[in-house]
């Protein structure tokens, strides 16, 4: 049971979105998630992310994100995305990104902005 007395309409929209998830990646209805049910779920939620991705930058719809066409996160690794250094992003390479750990993707030395987007800024 979640306690909801000091939360707001949104922070309960939010709660059901999670729950539908679960209850959506639940695919045997048994009450639990397995292993195999999470990675499918996870394996859809890249799928759904890279797709709204690829329909929020894929500006001329060839089915691949050019330099040019490529913003935020995915301009400032954009060499490290393009993996056969094609000078596009495509869907696959995108995928297999979005499925590895950060520091499998990015080559350790090139670490990622602190907060406030300035590298090896420190607050004081």
């Amino acid at each position: 049971m979640v306690e909801m007395s000091d939360c707001d309409e949104c922070c309960a929209e939010e709660l059901q979105v999670i729950y539908n998830f679960l209850r959506k990646a639940d695919t045997n209805n048994n009450g639990k998630i397995d292993a195999d049910e999470l990675k499918e779920a996870r394996e859809q939620l890249v799928n759904h992310r890279v797709e709204g991705i690829f329909k929020a930058l894929d500006a001329d719809k060839d089915g691949k994100i050019s330099r040019s066409e490529a913003r935020g996160q995915i301009r400032r690794h954009f060499d490290d995305l393009d993996a056969n250094k094609d000078g596009f992003v495509s869907r696959d390479e995108l995928r297999k990104a979005a499925q590895e750990k950060p520091g499998d993707i990015i080559p350790k030395g090139k670490a990622l902005p602190a907060k406030g987007g300035t590298e090896g800024a420190r607050e004081k």
